[in-house]
């Protein structure tokens, strides 16, 4: 016959297993799930207090940037896929903090080898994803999130990039790339354009610059800026039905990211003229950069890079010295038939 003491004492003893055992369980699901970004791995607030010394932070740049410069300056990206992104993140790392996001996109699987968001985003809003990597490099930063389509509502998009000292187009499709030439060219607020052609063997970032540059209507025509139709398509590249030919047509992240690295340069550079640490601008108001040769240019070798100076049209319906406002709906018109 069992002692009842004995008895008594398994008893407890099981317990106390069973409890130690569903709480470890319960330990390494969390841990989980915050490895997957389904949970905060810790408060924003406590986190942003342990970094509230800026000086600390930018410390490695504090000779070259104060980013004290930035303050009241405020830049809006539309579009933060892999160009996007990696132009908003190095601004970012030079302190510019007062920073709007706009996508209606979230991030798949194919996006992110070229994304500067990792797996544990998937399936979650481009704009939230890119949010919380931006705040892990500063989280003091003000970063505000629109998961706006800006061919569906204008009157937002207008009334977002109003106050921007500087606007991003980090779209991949010309009909928005000319909204937001027209919006911001009469709104007089300067956008940064840069994207990649053939597969990212190539790509060119320039500044518009309302009334000291052409607009971007006039920079897209005098650089022959003629895509081909299956790269004007939206491309669902996750879809098991498309060729090899067709998955590899974004190109690689590390070509892509080596022109959006200039064309942070080139926006860098824009927010700190007038300021004691600013930069002279390049000879010339647009860069092309070819990462590899390719077939039918004039340069076959790695890593060219090229200043042009682009000059506008005198007829352009945006920017044209003979532009009246009574040519916006002409323009519209000639926007929606792309």
């Amino acid at each position: 016959m069992d002692c009842p003491r004995k008895s008594n004492q398994l008893e407890s003893s099981r317990a106390g297993f069973c409890f130690a055992a569903a709480f470890i369980h319960l330990s390494f699901s969390i841990l989980f799930y915050k490895f997957l970004g389904r949970i905060p791995l810790f408060n924003q607030n406590q986190h942003a207090d342990k970094f509230m010394n800026q000086a600390e932070l930018f410390q490695r740049i504090s000779e070259l940037i104060n980013p004290q410069i930035f303050s009241g300056k405020k830049v809006v990206v539309i579009g933060v896929g892999s160009g996007g992104s990696h132009i908003i993140r190095e601004l970012a790392k030079c302190g510019v903090s007062d920073i709007v996001l706009l996508d209606k996109d979230t991030l798949a699987v194919s996006n992110v080898i070229r994304h500067i968001c990792g797996l544990r985003d998937i399936g979650r809003l481009k704009t939230e994803a890119v949010k919380d990597y931006l705040l892990n490099i500063n989280p003091t930063a003000n970063i505000t999130c629109h998961n706006l389509d800006i061919m569906q509502d204008e009157d937002a998009l207008k009334s977002i990039v109003a106050e921007a000292t500087l606007v991003i187009a980090g779209t991949d499709n010309e009909p928005s790339r000319f909204r937001i030439n027209r919006l911001c060219w009469s709104l007089d607020i300067p956008v940064l354009y840069a994207y990649a052609f053939h597969r990212a063997f190539y790509g060119e970032a320039f500044l518009v610059i309302p009334h000291k540059t052409p607009c971007y209507c006039c920079f897209s025509s005098r650089l022959g800026h003629i895509e081909p139709e299956e790269e004007q398509k939206s491309i669902n590249y996750d879809d098991p039905d498309l060729t090899n030919q067709e998955r590899s047509m974004p190109g690689l992240g590390i070509d892509v990211a080596m022109i959006a690295l200039l064309a942070a340069k080139l926006g860098l550079i824009y927010l700190l003229q007038n300021s004691p640490c600013q930069m002279p601008f390049p000879p010339g108001n647009c860069v092309r950069w070819k990462n590899r040769p390719l077939d039918g240019e004039a340069c076959n070798e790695y890593f060219d890079r090229q200043f042009w100076q682009v000059q506008g049209y005198p007829e352009c319906l945006v920017c044209g010295t003979s532009s009246k406002k009574n040519l916006a709906d002409e323009f519209d018109q000639i926007m929606a038939s792309l």
